[in-house]
């Protein structure tokens, strides 16, 4: 099974049975649907952008650090499985980060350098590429995220339910997602988040998003240079979604060359057509 395949199923496996869409109070039917509207698109293009502030105490004394706004496109297109291309103008040291993630792998580019490998902390990019459109799904049982009704809003003539995450139902989703993905680059930090909201545009007759926007809260506490290190984390997270089943990704050679995929086969000229004999 692909992943596009094992998207669908999974999105429509956790529908509760009876469940409809149609009823405006089912936040978290809503929010499944979204999800499948998404795995079953042929394509589709999310603009995110990263907000975060930053407030650092080391060795007892605070400061607070610069905020950092990062805005990535990621491509999508579900061909064979799913192609995921991420292009971010300010990556490290200010230089464009380019990666591509396929079946086979991932492929990074870093400014006019050669496509490589991705090593150190660019080896998480391949699996946050693996569900860039990740959300708090509800599962059965307690302990879930639940999501609810906040409004309903019409934009350019469309009709959106505005569903949010339910108090703190969210919180342990979030902790799991965050802890991983800084375990990654300082293994011996230790994560704690105190809040995290998600808010989502969903449209009423097709299902598909608008825009999601997350907020979340927490604290890194590690060692450095033999001081305790605390940092207290506020982040925004706004994605857009645009573009539905009109995206197409090329893969350079070299990115190719990385991934271990050959070249496709050019499409066969066509064949002059015979004409038959006049009399």
């Amino acid at each position: 099974m692909n992943a596009r395949s094992f998207l669908v199923v999974a999105a429509i496996a956790s529908v509760p049975v009876g469940a409809s869409v149609a009823r405006a109070e089912d936040g978290d039917a809503i929010v499944v649907a979204s999800r499948a509207a998404v795995a079953s698109a042929r394509s589709l293009e999310i603009e995110q952008t990263q907000d975060v502030r930053r407030k650092a105490n080391v060795g007892g004394r605070e400061m607070d650090l610069p905020p950092q706004v990062q805005t990535s496109t990621i491509a999508i297109v579900f061909d064979r499985g799913m192609t995921v291309r991420m292009t971010t103008p300010g990556g490290p040291g200010g230089r464009p980060l380019t990666a591509i993630r396929t079946e086979s792998g991932l492929a990074i580019k870093l400014g006019d350098d050669a496509w490589q490998a991705p090593t150190g902390p660019f080896a998480a990019l391949a699996d946050q590429l693996a569900d860039p459109f990740a959300c708090p799904l509800p599962r059965p049982g307690e302990g879930s995220p639940r999501w609810r009704i906040a409004a309903e809003e019409t934009i350019e003539g469309v009709r959106y339910h505005v569903v949010e995450t339910v108090g703190d139902s969210a919180v342990g989703y979030a902790q799991a997602r965050i802890a991983e993905a800084i375990g990654r680059a300082v293994p011996d930090a230790e994560v704690t988040v105190t809040s995290y909201v998600s808010r989502m545009w969903v449209a009423v007759e097709t299902h598909r998003r608008l825009k999601v926007v997350q907020t979340s809260r927490f604290t890194l506490d590690m060692e450095q240079g033999g001081q305790p290190v605390e940092l207290e984390i506020a982040g925004e997270t706004t994605s857009l979604y645009r573009d539905w089943d009109a995206v197409t990704i090329e893969i350079p050679p070299g990115a190719r060359a990385i991934l271990g995929e050959a070249e496709p086969e050019p499409s066969p000229e066509p064949k002059p057509r015979r004409r038959g004999k006049l009399y």
